[in-house]
């Protein structure tokens, strides 16, 4: 497979050498490898996306897209300045954007997964995320956070079809009620790749109540580093960052909002650990 997919081979290559640069950083070498390697690995992806899905690349496109989502959570040097929150940079929310690919070439991939060597592990995902959803109420308010509900303008009537906050909400009070342990930490990290277009296109707007549930979901996965320790590669400055941009709003929901998130990531502001 990866002899026939050059982008899946360059992809594995950069894989390795990222590695290599996060627990031994400083090899001028390996860093110059590094981007080389990506360079090559998103230029043929690109390509070969603009392609027909086959049963004969539906294994090398699944795998790239995984590698490539999971990476973009490990940056080098990144800073709460960094983020889409706080800087103008038109890329700087890609790694979020990312993470819902896989959603999209499943998709378009559907009637060949069957004898995709990830069909079986997708079968299984589908079945234990059925099965987990049928805790999440489809309509209403009832065990949402009452400030979060009013920030985002949900009432007893509300659905995902009439608000775009209450899937994204609904799915974050469930996983929050998990017990902590390393395979609901797995569950819990499956949120970024379930954000609809229209939640994410509030999130590039800076839209307080779909940053304030990001924040929710980034302080709580902070809380479950211990299991996924790619969490200090991206989330916990990300988090910090929604921290610094909200923490001088006004509003005395969105103050008490960020304590949890920002005592998670350990952003320390008297704004935000003190309530208005």
């Amino acid at each position: 497979m990866y002899f026939q997919s050059p982008y899946l081979m360059y992809t594995i290559l950069a894989v390795g050498i990222l590695h290599l640069n996060r627990i031994s950083p400083g090899n001028k070498t390996w860093q110059l490898a590094e981007t080389y390697f990506w360079q090559r690995a998103i230029k043929l992806y690109q390509a070969a996306l603009t392609s027909n899905v086959t049963p004969q690349n539906v294994d090398s496109l699944l795998s790239t897209c995984m590698f490539m989502g999971l990476t973009a959570l490990c940056p080098e040097n990144i800073k709460p300045t960094d983020s889409w929150v706080l800087s103008d940079k038109p890329d700087a929310m890609n790694w979020l954007c990312l993470q819902s690919g896989l959603r999209c070439i499943i998709t378009l991939a559907q009637s060949y997964l069957d004898s995709s060597i990830w069909g079986s592990t997708f079968q299984q995902a589908h079945k234990d995320e059925q099965q987990f959803l049928k805790r999440v109420v489809p309509e209403g308010r009832e065990g949402l956070d009452p400030d979060l509900a009013d920030l985002c303008g949900i009432d007893d009537f509300t659905t995902a079809k009439t608000n775009p906050y209450y899937e994204p909400l609904r799915l974050y009070t469930a996983i929050s009620e998990l017990e902590r342990n390393w395979e609901n930490s797995a569950k819990c990290a499956e949120f970024m790749g379930k954000l609809t277009n229209e939640f994410l296109a509030l999130l590039r707007r800076r839209d307080p109540p779909a940053l304030l549930i990001m924040a929710q979901w980034m302080g709580l996965m902070c809380t479950l580093s211990h299991w996924q320790p790619w969490v200090f590669g991206r989330l916990v400055t990300e988090c910090t960052a929604i921290c610094m941009y909200l923490e001088n709003d006004p509003d005395p929901r969105i103050s008490r909002l960020l304590e949890f998130p920002a005592s998670a990531c350990g952003y320390s502001s008297r704004n935000v650990c003190q309530r208005t």
